[in-house]
C-alpha cells in the first residue's frame, strides 16, 4: 500500500504545512497533484512538488492487536528496529503506570519478590544497570497495582500475558521432570 510523505511546503497556509516528513493517506493520483485525506477527515490535495509517494509497511501492535502502519511504532533506541507495541498502547501503558509509582511510592527496605523471594540485594541487576531492583506489576486489564516483583519475575509473567492456563501448563510440565 502507498502513502503520501510529505517532504517540503513553502506556503504556510496549505493544510499540510504542518505535517513535513510525515506520511499522509492516498485516496489517489491526480495529474499534478495527490488527493488525500486530512487528519480531520476532509479530502484535499497535496502538490505532487511537495511529496512524494511511499510504500507503507504494515504490523501488528502486540499490546492492543490492531494492524497499523509501521510509522505508528517508535524505533527501539539505537536497535535499527521498531518497537512492537504502537505509541498509543505505549503512552497508555506509561500513564498507567506512572499514576501507579506515584500512588504506590517504593517497596520496604526489606521486601522480597513473593514469587522467587530473592531480597533487594540479591535483585539488583536484573533490570539494568543503575535500575530499581523492583518493577512495579499490575493487571493489564484492569489497571490495578497487584505488587512489586524483581524483574526477572516480571518479566517472566509479562511473556505468560497473564495467562491463567499456560502457568498451569507450565506447572503440569515442570512436574514432568521429577516423576
Amino acid at each position: 500500500m502507498q502513502k503520501i510523505k510529505i517532504i517540503k511546503c513553502n506556503d504556510g497556509h496549505k493544510w499540510y504545512s504542518s505535517l513535513v516528513g510525515q506520511t499522509v493517506p492516498l485516496v489517489s493520483v491526480e495529474s499534478n497533484e495527490y488527493m488525500s485525506k486530512e487528519p480531520a477527515g476532509y479530502i484535499n490535495f497535496v502538490a505532487k512538488d511537495d511529496a512524494v509517494l511511499v510504500d507503507v509497511e504494515y504490523k501488528t501492535c502486540t499490546k492492543c492487536r490492531v494492524k497499523k502502519d509501521e510509522t505508528e511504532f517508535s524505533m527501539e533506541s539505537g536497535r535499527g528496529y521498531r518497537k512492537t507495541s504502537c505509541r498509543l498502547c505505549v503512552r497508555s501503558v506509561s500513564k498507567v503506570r506512572d499514576a501507579l509509582h506515584k500512588e504506590m511510592g517504593t517497596p520496604p527496605d526489606d521486601y522480597e519478590c513473593p514469587i522467587c523471594l530473592r531480597n533487594e540485594e540479591e535483585a539488583a541487576g536484573c533490570g539494568g544497570v543503575n535500575k530499581s531492583p523492583w518493577a512495579l506489576d499490575h493487571d493489564h486489564l484492569t489497571s490495578k497495582f497487584r505488587g512489586w516483583l524483581c524483574h526477572s519475575c516480571n518479566r517472566t509473567l509479562g511473556g505468560l500475558k497473564d495467562d491463567f492456563g499456560a502457568l498451569n501448563r507450565i506447572r503440569t510440565y515442570l512436574k514432568k521432570g521429577r516423576e
